[in-house]
């Protein structure tokens, strides 16, 4: 598995925007599999994990709203491959915004 960070500069709720989808250089026609987690507990999907496409065209969004933070909570972005030994390159670039609360 491999992830990406974010972690909350201070108390607040957060709202995360992202699409998820392999990268086209990745024509391998394995899927690789998708989670958000805040500390250990799991954001999105509800359990397990969310298959992305094998295709570059087919784009899977991820929208979580009021999500209650923290400061020094850490949410992480995590992917797992599934197919052979091979790369599977993934486009995720989500977008974070926080409302700071006392």
């Amino acid at each position: 598995d491999v992830a990406r960070l974010f972690v909350a500069p201070a108390n607040g709720t957060l709202s995360i925007v992202s699409d998820i989808r392999k990268d086209p250089s990745a024509r391998n026609g394995n899927p690789v599999a998708a989670r958000v987690l805040l500390n250990d507990r799991q954001l999105w999907p509800a359990t397990g994990w969310q298959q992305i496409s094998p295709e570059y065209e087919n784009v899977t969004s991820l929208h979580l709203d009021a999500v209650t933070v923290k400061a020094g909570d850490v949410v992480r972005f995590v992917v797992q491959h599934t197919g052979s030994g091979g790369a599977d390159p993934v486009i995720w670039d989500p977008t974070v915004t926080v409302e700071r609360r006392p």
